[in-house]
């Protein structure tokens, strides 16, 4: 977390890292494309050269996968993703959610090796280029944070967490508050959520701007 001496952007800061914690315990667990970052269905960029029997069986094999982190048997499912990634490297899909469920043990290294094979797989993978955005800014390395935050939103301008993180990263630490409320308010439009947390750090950033934009007592213009 970056050394701040504004109270309500500290207050923000925390409340973003148990937003980001909750994701991480909640993104493995969605197949749809709801505002948790979801695992990645199998059928993409390099699938047209396998046979019908490969997708058939990768297709089974991602399924099961599925199964087992529903059913919280992320041991399991990580052994299934696994199995998938070293039986059909050209498919981005398991190696994206095989990186949810590193972050999710907190091996950032491995998620990050992980994340960035997906999108040499696939290069339109929007969630690995979002998550690889999380990695970086954890790591310090806000620039490509913010590049692949930008790269996930060109590639699903729908995809509305690259929204909510890119928010983040313009608050907390780029410091930048007018850029984080547009991209918290396009996160609210897309996801057409009451979404409270989000709402309280728009109206505090547009308070800090109101007071800083008010002139000091006894100041000479």
């Amino acid at each position: 977390m970056p050394a701040c001496n504004n109270p309500l952007r500290t207050v923000r800061a925390v409340t973003a890292s148990l937003v980001c914690l909750m994701a991480l315990t909640q993104a493995a667990c969605t197949t749809s494309g709801g505002v948790s970052d979801r695992p990645v269905a199998p059928r993409v960029q390099g699938q047209a050269a396998l046979s019908r029997a490969q997708v058939r069986d990768a297709d089974a094999q991602f399924e099961q996968g599925l199964t087992a982190l529903r059913e919280r048997r992320d041991d399991e499912a990580r052994l299934i993703f696994q199995a998938l990634s070293e039986a059909y490297p050209e498919l981005s899909g398991p190696l994206t959610n095989l990186g949810i469920l590193n972050a999710q043990g907190r091996d950032a290294a491995q998620a990050l090796r992980d994340f960035t094979r997906a999108v040499e797989a696939n290069p339109r993978n929007a969630v690995a280029f979002n998550w690889l955005g999380v990695l970086h800014r954890e790591q310090g390395a806000y620039g490509r944070a913010e590049a692949a935050y930008q790269k996930a939103i060109a590639l699903d301008a729908g995809y509305a967490p690259a929204y909510r993180n890119l928010g983040v990263l313009y608050d907390i630490y780029l410091q930048r508050p007018q850029a984080a409320i547009e991209q918290y308010r396009q996160y609210l439009t897309l996801t057409q959520s009451e979404d409270l947390i989000v709402l309280v750090w728009i109206k505090e950033l547009e308070a800090q701007g109101i007071a800083t934009a008010l002139p000091i007592a006894g100041a000479v213009p």
